[in-house]
């Protein structure tokens, strides 16, 4: 039987249709334009004040974190063994895990 896991990750789309409800029906009781909030003089300032102080934050704190995860770890240690793995493959070579267990058992049975 399926059972359900307990994560608190779900129900993201839960979420989106409520969310969507709820600016349909403030739309029809209320009034309420979406476009005219969106397009509003004030709303634009608030959107830029806040995309200003994004890009700082990003800038000042975050933006050499980013960088040595993208470039030291995902780069370095998972993207370019892979695209050596696959291009070791196109090219019928032996990939590192061949040759590791090819070496493993060279050690449990020497020739």
């Amino acid at each position: 039987m399926y059972k359900q896991q307990k994560t608190g990750k779900r129900g993201f789309i839960k979420w989106i249709i409520i969310i969507i409800i709820a600016l349909v029906l403030a739309s029809y009781f209320f009034d309420f334009s979406v476009q005219n909030a969106i397009e509003d003089e004030q709303t634009q300032q608030n959107f830029g004040y806040l995309q200003e102080n994004a890009i700082y934050i990003y800038d000042i704190y975050l933006r050499s974190l980013v960088e040595y995860l993208w470039y030291d770890v995902f780069i370095d240690l998972l993207w370019n063994p892979f695209i050596e793995a696959l291009e070791a493959m196109r090219n019928g070579e032996p990939t590192v895990f061949h040759q590791a267990a090819q070496s493993q058992i060279e050690l449990i049975q020497p020739k």
